[in-house]
């Protein structure tokens, strides 16, 4: 087996050496969305939240990485969903230092403000709505623990793949060229045209935020190299910089930029939702020249 360089191997050991922690960014950023816009629909909404998350949450740059896009604000922080349920939250975040598997380090602060954003959650999560569409019987027998349904009842999207190969060849320009189109089409007079016109609105608003995320790498990895005082450094920032400039809007025409967009689509795929299995793909097919 070939050993790995030695950039890999400073990138590995920082991450297997970071402490497990919260982070409560997204999560904030969720329920200020949900609680201050009840009279939005529920797509416009969460379409808004990956917005606020995407702007304000904390972005960084390893040192030595050649990949910019992180999911939250430190290496192996854990983000929060609490939309989808907070049961499991209350329930173990007095455990989270001592159990078995996954053990996570959040200091009192962190645990302070993740009950009070649980308790505003209450009652309105995906795993609370789903509860009261189950029939009495059903209800009975999940709780009693003989069949359980957490996993469909809590998770977000999953075993799903998008289609990476036409983003990477086509630009995200391109999708919101053809989204304009698209909602220009709507016959908004009419119920179907009306939900139309607002899966656009919330398309248009996911794609915004998507391509203002990758300008915060741009701008940062520049202001680095600003700064930089190494020269071989230096440069891989200011290309790093450069790529995030253009796949911001247009297609991918090397294998840097390729891996680079498809790693920024996993990743807010990956904030947005508690997804399980978002898979990506045949990576060794689209990013074949």
């Amino acid at each position: 087996m070939t050993a790995c360089t030695s950039r890999i191997h400073q990138l590995r050991e920082e991450v297997l050496s970071a402490k497990s922690r919260i982070c409560l960014e997204r999560a904030r950023c969720y329920t200020a969305v949900y609680r201050d816009h009840p009279e939005q629909p529920l797509i416009i909404r969460r379409a808004l939240a990956l917005s606020a998350t995407l702007r304000s949450m904390t972005i960084f740059l390893e040192e030595g990485t050649l990949l910019a896009g992180n999911q939250s604000s430190a290496l192996r922080a854990a983000p929060i969903f609490p939309e989808y349920a907070v049961d499991w939250l209350i329930r173990e975040i007095d455990e989270f230092e001592r159990r078995s598997g996954d053990t996570f380090h959040p200091d009192r602060e962190t645990k302070k403000e993740l009950l009070e954003i649980c308790d505003w959650w209450k009652g309105k999560t995906t795993l609370d709505k789903g509860r009261t569409q189950m029939q009495s019987l059903h209800r009975r027998i999940h709780e009693s623990g003989i069949i359980r349904a957490e996993g469909n009842l809590s998770s977000g999207d999953g075993h799903i793949a998008v289609d990476v190969r036409r983003i990477l060849g086509e630009g995200l320009n391109a999708y919101t060229a053809r989204v304009i189109e698209l909602h220009k089409a709507c016959n908004a007079s009419q119920l179907d045209g009306m939900k139309r016109s607002r899966f656009y609105d919330a398309v248009t608003i996911a794609l915004e935020s998507l391509q203002g995320f990758i300008l915060r790498y741009a701008r940062l990895a520049s202001e680095q190299a600003a700064s930089c005082t190494e020269g071989h450094r230096e440069e891989e920032l200011r290309k790093i910089s450069r790529i995030c400039y253009k796949i911001a809007s247009e297609p991918a025409s090397s294998l840097h930029e390729a891996i680079q967009l498809t790693w920024f689509i996993q990743l807010v795929l990956q904030i947005e939702s508690n997804g399980h299995s978002l898979s990506l793909g045949r990576l060794d097919q689209y990013l074949y020249p």
